[in-house]
């Protein structure tokens, strides 16, 4: 057997243990980088749903503030005016208005009070007694909701005479 002369081969050792060294040493960079990488991919995401959970509470604080403007208080005096402007304009006859002791109401642990209104009202017919309530139940600035309806004829007058109770429901800060 012949023997080999390493000194020849020398330098291309060298070479071939330098590039194995440096093999290693970017690999370990690169998975570094890449763990780097993941964490920081894992982070963003974590913060864009954060974002959006702010966007959506944000959105959510501009509707709450919109029902409390319109959940807002305005006094006895503004129901009295929205009810005598809607009777007019749908052709109802006010007889009487009377206002009932407020209630305080709590809906998941969120107050609000009840101002309500007894009604005695004259209307010609059953159409303009319905426009009237959809009128007052849809009334956009504030909450107004009609209940205990009953409606009776008046022989005498050969009108149809309606009681009914209007509730008026305001956020209570």
């Amino acid at each position: 057997m012949e023997s080999v002369d390493l000194s020849k081969y020398k330098n291309v050792i060298l070479r071939i243990v330098v590039l194995a060294v440096a093999l290693l040493i970017s690999r370990s960079v690169y998975n570094n980088h890449t763990l780097k990488l993941e964490a920081l991919k894992a982070q963003r995401e974590t913060e864009i749903k954060r974002s959006g959970a702010l966007v959506e509470i944000a959105q959510l604080e501009k509707k709450v503030e919109a029902y409390k403007k319109l959940l807002a208080y305005r006094g006895e005096d503004y129901v009295i005016a929205i009810i005598t402007n809607i009777a007019r304009e749908t052709g109802v006859k006010v007889v009487s208005i009377r206002p009932v002791p407020e209630r305080t109401v709590s809906y998941e642990r969120m107050p609000y009070k009840n101002i309500a209104f007894d009604l005695v009202l004259s209307a010609t017919n059953y159409h303009l007694i319905g426009n009237f309530v959809s009128r007052m139940e849809s009334f956009k600035e504030t909450v107004l909701q009609v209940e205990n309806t009953k409606i009776a004829p008046d022989i005498r007058s050969k009108e149809l005479t309606v009681n009914l109770t209007l509730n008026n429901i305001i956020f209570v800060d």
